[in-house]
């Protein structure tokens, strides 16, 4: 198992224990849901430094996107700024504008990571992954993201595409299905 693997999995590991936990003291399956844009980051962070030189510019894409990832959410804010602040600042347009960032340097990674691969049927893949990403941002319904990672993490684990790399939509599918189950509960 890889270091990248092996983090990606102590993650989720981690997560499904402290969620376990919360179900054995409380009788509700809760995810610490607010930390999962900072760990992304965390994670995102040190997969840049162990495959820097290995892509680029698919590393400054993950970066840029898990930084607008973390910008995006109200609990960062809410470390930043005092309560007043706060409800200005969801009154406002800065955290869709952050929203939209994210979504564009997510489009931008996944353009860059899809379209370097070899594969023959990679643009009908590509525009259908592209077309559940867009989805999501229009009607903010979780489920096409978590198939959309879902599908780009299967697809690179099947054909082997980005060996280093695929293990963070791996995370990302993670998140995206315990975001859900705890919003369901």
């Amino acid at each position: 198992m890889t270091r990248e693997r092996k983090s990606v999995f102590l993650t989720i590991l981690t997560l499904v224990v402290y969620a376990g936990i919360q179900w054995l003291e409380n009788g509700l399956f809760l995810f610490p849901f607010p930390l999962f844009e900072p760990l992304f980051l965390i994670i995102c962070i040190q997969f840049s430094f162990w495959n820097w030189k290995e892509d680029r510019l698919q590393t400054i894409a993950l970066l840029v996107f898990s930084i607008f990832n973390l910008l995006s959410t109200q609990f960062f804010w809410s470390l930043v700024y005092d309560p007043e602040s706060m409800e200005k600042l969801t009154n406002g347009f800065a955290l869709d504008i952050y929203k939209i960032l994210r979504f564009l340097f997510l489009l931008i990674w996944v353009t860059v990571y899809l379209l370097r691969t070899q594969q023959a049927y990679k643009l009908p893949f590509y525009i259908f992954n592209i077309a559940l990403i867009i989805s999501t941002l229009i009607t903010n319904i979780q489920i096409f993201e978590i198939l959309a990672f879902g599908s780009i993490a299967f697809w690179s684990f099947h054909y082997k595409q980005h060996i280093r790399i695929y293990p963070l939509w791996i995370l990302l599918t993670a998140l995206a299905v315990m975001r859900v189950i705890t919003a369901t509960i």
